[in-house]
């Protein structure tokens, strides 16, 4: 049973990463074309989502965090079983991996690896803007989706470790939940 619960859990991680990262990518195109800031249409982007799609994600994002719970509660190996993730567990060992010898990581999911600690750092400088804050976050995020998608050098994608993966868009889920919780204020 436990089985199809961690199996929808990856699907609905996989689909939503998907859908959020195809807003993405269309910020990122539109902004290229026009020669704006991609990170302001990304925002302009949210924001509508935000406002026409409201009930939606919250209803996708919402059902994604209790299914996740089950699979916590039920299965306390989960996190050995693919090597990682489960709220924010994975952040902390590749926080303490970065003291210890890494050699079981190549040169690019090393930088992957880097970078998530460094964008999870650089989030706590971002909280003297907590307007921005999330959006900024999930942007970031979503960056290195895009570089792990469609690489500087090369046409195929990079193969990335799965705990790396599963950690990267776990943490993309959580920040959209935050993001599309949090009500508009106008100042």
């Amino acid at each position: 049973m436990i089985d199809k619960f961690i199996s929808v859990f990856n699907q609905m991680r996989c689909s939503i990463v998907e859908n959020i990262f195809e807003v993405f990518v269309r910020s990122a195109n539109h902004a290229f074309q026009r020669k704006v800031n991609s990170l302001i249409l990304f925002t302009i982007n949210i924001n509508e989502l935000k406002e026409n799609q409201k009930d939606v994600w919250l209803s996708y994002l919402g059902s994604y965090q209790k299914v996740k719970a089950i699979v916590e509660e039920n299965s306390p190996h989960y996190d050995k079983i693919l090597m990682s993730e489960i709220d924010g567990r994975a952040m902390k060992k590749i926080k303490k991996t970065k003291t210890v010898d890494v050699e079981f990581r190549d040169n690019t999911n090393q930088w992957i690896e880097d970078t998530l600690v460094e964008v999870r750092e650089r989030r706590a400088y971002d909280r003297k803007d907590p307007k921005n804050m999330e959006n900024l976050y999930l942007f970031r995020l979503l960056t290195i989706k895009y570089r792990i998608l469609y690489p500087l050098k090369g046409h195929t994608p990079v193969d990335v470790d799965p705990d790396l993966n599963v950690t990267l868009e776990n943490r993309i889920c959580q920040t959209l939940h935050r993001l599309v919780q949090v009500p508009e204020t106008d100042n």
